[in-house]
This record gives C-alpha cells, structure tokens and sequence, in this order.
C-alpha cells in the first residue's frame, strides 16, 4: 500500500503525518485524539494540552493492551472450538462407519427370507418353518398355469 500526507489538526497544533492510512481514517483518529484530551481538559482545567496528551496516549495504550488480550482470549476459544468440531466430525464418521456396519448385519440376517422368496419363484414351496424346500409336483405345477394346462389337456374323445 502506498503512503499518503494528511494534515492534521489536534488541540490547535497542526501539523502533516505520512500514513498509509485514508485521509478519513487518519482524520478520524486525530478526532478521537483531540476529543480525549478535551475530555481530560474539561473535567480539569490545570491539565495543558501537553499532558492531555501524555494521558490520553497512555489510555489509548491500555486500551490496545486490553484489545489484544480479548483477541487472544477469542483466538484460543475458536481453536478450541475448531478442536471440538474435528473430534465431532470424527465421531460422526465413526457412527457413519457403525451404522453401515449393523444395516450390512441386518440385510445378513433378513437374506435368507430373501432367497426364499427365490426359490418360490423356481417353483420350489417351504413345507415347514424350519427353511427346508422341496419341490413341487408336475400336477401342482401344471394346475397353476393355464398354458401349460393346455398343453397336457387329453384330447376330447
């Protein structure tokens, strides 16, 4: 960024600095400067300018001071929250991974009713609860398809 002059004008005294600053940022600024030390100046007025301006540089430093610190005390909570977040995001994953784990453990155990239902379509029937298959006869199966019933149908004498 480039330097600029701005002049300036703080208690009466002016005088021309070189910021990198905007003219209006570097305004304002001399504005709080001169309203601090007229702050000062009115509540007692044995304090000169000079002094003013002593005080009011070493409020604006206290104040700077406090800045950082609240800044830091914000700069280690978002770590911590970022922290939070990364342990967060890895139990998700890892209920991810469980949950993919007991639906794959479920369609295991729902899997033999489907093959069941495979091997109805083959023509095989389930006899007994206990999953054992056997197949139908030619007369069950012949009586289920009309097709299949005219075919083996005896010819009307």
């Amino acid at each position: 960024m480039s330097t600029q002059r701005v002049r300036l004008n703080i208690c009466g005294i002016e005088f021309t600095i070189q910021t990198e600053k905007t003219e209006q940022e570097a305004l304002a600024a001399a504005k709080a400067v001169e309203e601090s030390i007229q702050n000062l100046r009115a509540h007692d007025s044995r304090v000169s300018p000079t002094f003013g301006s002593i005080l009011t540089a070493l409020d604006f430093y206290d104040q700077m001071v406090e800045s950082r610190r609240i800044a830091e005390e914000v700069s280690e909570e978002i770590k911590a929250c970022r922290a939070e977040t990364e342990e967060m995001r890895a139990e998700t994953e890892r209920m991810r991974q469980e949950l993919r784990l007991v639906r794959a453990q479920l369609k295991d155990q729902t899997e033999p009713k489907a093959k069941g239902k495979k091997y109805e379509q083959l023509g095989f029937v389930q006899t007994k609860p206990s999953g054992k298959y056997v197949k139908q006869t030619l007369d069950d199966i012949i009586a289920g398809d009309e097709n299949l019933q005219a075919f083996f149908a005896k010819p009307e004498e």
